[in-house]
This record gives C-alpha cells, sequence and structure tokens, in this order.
C-alpha cells in the first residue's frame, strides 16, 4: 500500500488529516519493524554467501554491488547450486531459459531467474 492511500485510509477511517511526510516515516518504521533493516538484509547475504558454499562446496554465489557517496549499493545477486550445475553439464540438453518478475517494493526493478 502507498503512503497516499494509506493516509487516504486514515483520513476516512478516523477522520483526521496527517501529513505525507508523517505518514511515509511510520509506513517505513512499521515495514523495519516486521522485515528489519534494508543495511541488516545487505549484510546478510554476504552470510548467505559463506553458508551456501560451505554446504555445498563447488556452487557459485556472486554478490555485485556498487558505492554511492562511500556506501555500498546491492545491484544483482547470481547463484548456481553444484548438483544443478553438474546435472545440466552431464546431461541436460543445451537448453536455457530465463524468466523475469518485476520487484514492486520500495526498489523498484526485475528479479531474473
Amino acid at each position: 500500500m502507498t503512503a497516499k492511500e494509506l493516509q487516504r485510509r486514515i483520513k476516512d477511517k478516523h477522520k483526521v488529516e496527517v501529513s505525507y511526510k508523517r505518514v511515509y516515516a511510520g509506513k517505513e518504521l512499521a515495514h523495519t519493524r516486521l522485515f528489519g533493516s534494508w543495511d541488516i538484509s545487505f549484510n546478510n547475504l554476504y552470510r548467505f554467501k559463506a553458508e551456501f558454499q560451505r554446504i555445498s562446496p563447488g556452487s557459485f554465489v556472486v554478490i555485485d554491488h556498487h558505492i554511492i557517496a562511500g556506501q555500498i549499493r546491492f545491484n544483482r545477486l547470481f547463484f548456481a547450486m553444484k548438483p544443478c550445475i553438474d546435472g545440466f553439464l552431464n546431461g541436460c540438453r543445451p537448453y536455457l531459459t530465463i524468466d523475469s518478475t518485476f520487484l514492486t517494493g520500495r526498489f523498484r526493478g526485475q528479479l531474473l531467474s
């Protein structure tokens, strides 16, 4: 739900005008309390990579990021499990398909798989 829609619902239900900035800040606070912060989630990617490679040696995990104003910003993630790689190389026909879905959260873009 967008902050604008949330602002409208608050006005309709409670008959109170709340500024857009306050609604947006409240929405962000609720999202952070429910799902954790974006920074912590990004840092968990490197823990995911280490655990993934420990559990399944030979698997690939590539985390692509760039630096903006001295801060690391996530760009994309690629991973391939070793059994899937072996199965593809040893028995699958040479066919590759890619599918994508649109990301509709805080960060816009597409997720390819």
